[in-house]
């Protein structure tokens, strides 16, 4: 993912530039939700409010105000899994879910997501082989550098 450092911008996928705009602090609520901090400009990602009704299709903006209690800046982790096939073992990949819609982060493309889809919201798969499953799959990992 990428995104500028103004607020109220879209984010959208970039192909790795190793830098902290692609980089991503997930502050974590007693209520066991969390926040998606961009690292390069300390802006939370949530539901364009100027967009409601919130629907499929949702923008994701940045919105420079971190602080817990805006669900639609809450986020959290659910589970699919991409069934056993032939030697294939079965695979688990972690889907991001929004708190206020319960729909997902997604990358605004049909098939596998290109480079400069914009993040969006969408319903969420509930099995990894769907049409759009790549859009919705996210390799969380661990940083291995502390918070800039």
């Amino acid at each position: 993912m990428w995104a500028s450092v103004a607020p109220y911008t879209g984010v959208f996928l970039w192909p790795n530039n190793n830098s902290a705009s692609q980089e991503f602090n997930l502050l974590y609520s007693e209520d066991g939700y969390f926040r998606i901090q961009a690292r390069h400009s300390g802006q939370c990602l949530m539901l364009d409010f100027r967009s409601r009704p919130f629907v499929n299709g949702t923008p994701i903006i940045q919105y420079p105000n971190c602080n817990a209690g805006f669900k639609s800046a809450g986020w959290f982790i659910k589970w699919v899994e991409i069934p056993a096939h032939g030697i294939w073992a079965a695979e688990r990949h972690k889907i991001i879910v929004n708190r206020e819609t319960e729909r997902c982060l997604d990358a605004s493309s049909s098939g596998r997501p290109r480079p400069q889809a914009w993040l969006q919201q969408w319903d969420c798969i509930t099995s990894g082989v769907q049409w759009n499953s790549y859009n919705q799959m996210w390799p969380i990992q661990p940083s291995s550098s502390p918070p800039r």
